[in-house]
């Protein structure tokens, strides 16, 4: 994903966080992927096993690394489609995945990695 992805990011939700709370039953908001991922998987990233920051409520913890995103489970590529092929998955794990397969290998180097480099995936309060 290219350098102009955390400012799109936090200016969307940024938008989606202001209707959200002028009106926190509107089902546009609480209907969103990400919101709707953030509960399914209860906010932990489907590949390091870390916590996600909810997009809404907690967008000021939100960083280039922790960021939400809904990943595919099986890429695109190989036909893998959206609804419960989509996963919750840090921006950073999502990144390192990239088209791959998931494998258990794969998911391990990823929390390998993410425990080598952050220790555990940055969240600020």
């Amino acid at each position: 994903m290219n350098d102009g992805f955390l400012p799109a990011f936090v200016a969307r939700w940024t938008r989606m966080r202001e209707r959200y709370l002028a009106d926190p039953e509107e089902h546009g908001v609480k209907n969103t992927r990400l919101v709707k991922l953030w509960e399914r998987f209860g906010g932990r990233c489907h590949l390091c096993g870390g916590r996600v920051p909810h997009p809404i409520l907690e967008l000021n913890a939100v960083d280039k690394d922790n960021a939400p995103t809904a990943d595919h489970a099986k890429p695109r590529v190989q036909g893998g489609g959206c609804g419960e092929n989509l996963r919750l998955a840090h921006h950073w794990c999502n990144s390192r995945k990239g088209r791959l397969p998931l494998t258990r290998g794969l998911r391990r180097r990823i929390r390998e990695e993410v425990a080598e480099r952050f220790g555990e995936m940055p969240i600020r309060p």
